[in-house]
């Protein structure tokens, strides 16, 4: 092999090598990109089922407090009933 052909020898052996290198970085890149992928698609699910987990409460709480709400106004209807009739009791009881 003459002395010119030893140099581009080389330079092709270099240039492989560093598209060798490059593919490599290429797939390492990728590899990343996907996990990094799979990554954010977890927690996207996470973050679905934490809003989904969140906006249930919400409406047990809601319930929840619409039930209490329910007790205290029939309670208030019952105090208010007491009043009422010991209203008539005490007029009745004047009249007399």
């Amino acid at each position: 092999m003459s002395h010119e052909e030893e140099i581009v020898s080389e330079e092709i052996s270099s240039e492989l090598e560093a598209a060798e290198e490059v593919a490599a970085a290429s797939e390492e890149a990728a590899e990343e990109a996907a996990e990094a992928s799979e990554e954010a698609e977890e927690a996207a699910e996470e973050a679905e089922e934490a809003a989904e987990e969140s906006q249930e409460e919400a409406s047990e709480e809601e319930a929840s407090s619409e039930e209490e709400s329910a007790v205290e106004a029939e309670e208030s209807e019952e105090v208010a009933e007491e009043a009422a009739a010991e209203e008539e009791a005490a007029e009745g009881e004047a009249t007399e």
